[in-house]
């Protein structure tokens, strides 16, 4: 039995979309469909950056939190090692 191959139905014939592709080589490529670009709406675009935005401040809150806690357990014997 013979695996299928990727871009092509169980007869071996191309599926729809795909595109055999030139290499400068002069080799072949197959390439996949290509899928549309979601267009947001402005109400879409907002939420996402409002998660962004919130994504970033956690993350920074979570480097800060960090950073103070290593400062607390190195306490004043951080120079010790020097």
């Amino acid at each position: 039995m013979m695996a299928q191959q990727i871009g092509h139905d169980e007869n071996g014939a191309l599926l729809p979309g795909w595109k055999v592709v030139e290499r400068e080589d002069g080799g072949y490529f197959l390439s996949p469909p290509e899928t549309p670009i979601a267009v947001l709406t402005p109400e879409q675009a907002r939420a996402r950056r409002s998660r962004n935005i919130a994504i970033a401040v956690i993350l920074f809150a979570m480097v800060a939190l960090f950073f103070a806690m290593t400062i607390v357990r190195l306490g004043g014997h951080a120079m010790d090692r020097i």
